[in-house]
């Protein structure tokens, strides 16, 4: 796809999620969330979450549209992996009891692999931020001596040039690892919901879309796991 087709369809599928959570859970919270798209040239998303922990939730999460053209890219190149490379010789010398990865889904095509293999993995991105602030990890973090503000953390790296020190780093990881969690989980019901609805009965087609799919999203979020690609701030 073209760039510009690519952050339409970034926008639109975040967008739709955002709006649903926005409708829903915090409408009757009392409070609001806010998607927003930085034209700023770094492949990063962060979140920001103003207030008092005990008020209503006021939450914005911010995506970079570069982020969404790297992600998109990443992916093209592991799908051309995937259904190429991964199937050739050394590989099958290498590994010859077992099949290294599981294949690339047969039944769908080439760009609707990499269409839902990016939906999967700036999905799980966006969860990864909602998993910040709906964890309200700021306060945590600040709480337990962070440098950081409740209203925003810098993950990737400690501010400034101080190192973090033991407790500041379990805190970090621990909730970077939270979040990351949270984020799958998030993912995989709305796959669960989309292709294993429960008001009909589930068919053998419904589990094959949505076995190939879940590997899709996987491997979707492998790959930006990989790159580590985003600083989440909260």
């Amino acid at each position: 796809m073209e760039d510009s087709e690519v952050i339409n369809l970034a926008v639109e599928v975040l967008s739709s999620i955002s709006g649903d959570l926005a409708k829903g859970i915090y409408a009757q919270l009392g409070g609001s969330l806010e998607l927003a798209w930085s034209i700023e040239p770094r492949v990063s998303a962060w979140a920001e979450a103003p207030g008092n922990p005990n008020d209503p939730p006021r939450h914005r999460v911010v995506i970079c549209y570069e982020l969404a053209l790297r992600l998109y890219k990443d992916i093209e190149d592991y799908h051309t992996f995937g259904a190429d490379a991964l199937l050739e010789e050394p590989y099958k010398t290498v590994f010859k009891e077992f099949d290294p990865k599981p294949r690339l889904p047969d039944h769908i095509d080439r760009l609707d692999s990499i269409r839902n293999m990016f939906i999967g993995a700036l999905t799980w991105v966006f969860f990864h931020e909602m998993g910040h602030l709906m964890q309200e990890h700021g306060h945590i973090r600040a709480k337990f001596g962070s440098q950081c503000s409740e209203v925003l953390i810098e993950d990737c790296e400690a501010v400034g040039s101080r190192i973090l020190g033991p407790t500041e780093s379990l805190i970090s990881h621990v909730t970077e690892f939270a979040a990351d969690v949270e984020a799958v989980q998030w993912c995989t019901q709305e796959l669960v919901r989309h292709f294993l609805p429960e008001e009909r009965p589930t068919t053998a087609h419904d589990l094959k879309e949505f076995r190939g799919n879940l590997f899709l999203m996987t491997a979707g979020i492998s790959c930006a796991s990989y790159r580590q690609i985003w600083c989440s701030e909260t």
